[in-house]
């Protein structure tokens, strides 16, 4: 938890980056509201680690994507939300990311938390408020930064995807061209040769 006039400085607040505090877009992710809130985030992520830990590591470029997609569609698609702190979105899509990259090691498990995951966002955006968070911490939620994380979790997991195919296309298409330019040599080389004989033969006629 930050003191108040850090968190005035550092939260998510639309009136802040109209101002131009771009860096809103990061740090209101890393800030709470009280103790337990932190306390509550922290819980969840321990949660990951024990789920996922050995095997989806989390990277910087994970948790800035993450952060600035849902920051990205707070701004965009929820005018109504003036200001926004908490850890929730991100780990909404760490969770998502970690049950679908690691999918095939327990199909059960994982399917249980994908459905878990997305039925409570369908509660969420059902509800006026989000009954089950708040219920648990009594801290008013931003139930639409969960949506938001779990659309940047999904749209994560397609991209390191699409990703991967480039690399496994690009290393098949070098691998054509390897050996269209051997071929492509060797018929070269077939045509001097062909030249030489042609031009001996002249010489014997």
């Amino acid at each position: 938890m930050a003191p108040t006039d850090w968190q005035d400085a550092l939260a998510y607040t639309r009136s802040g980056l109209v101002s131009g505090d771009w860096w809103r877009l990061l740090s209101g992710h890393w800030i709470h509201l009280s103790w337990y809130h932190l306390l509550m985030n922290g819980l969840v992520l321990i949660a990951f680690y024990v789920l996922y830990g050995e095997r989806q590591k989390i990277s910087l470029c994970m948790l800035f994507f993450l952060s600035i997609t849902i920051s990205g569609g707070l701004w965009l698609k929820s005018p109504g939300i003036e200001r926004y702190v908490g850890f929730s979105g991100v780990l909404t899509g760490l969770i998502l990311i970690g049950a679908i990259n690691t999918f095939s090691d327990d199909r059960l498990i994982n399917t249980g938390i994908v459905l878990v995951i997305l039925g409570k966002i369908a509660i969420e955006q059902w509800q006026p408020h989000d009954v089950i968070t708040s219920a648990l911490t009594d801290i008013p939620t931003v139930v639409d930064a969960h949506l938001y994380g779990a659309l940047a979790g999904i749209l994560y997991c397609i991209l390191l995807l699409l990703k991967s195919h480039l690399m496994i296309s690009r290393g098949f298409w070098g691998r054509l061209r390897f050996i269209d330019v051997k071929e492509e040599q060797e018929m070269l080389t077939l045509t001097d040769k062909d030249i030489i004989n042609l031009r001996v033969n002249q010489q014997r006629s």
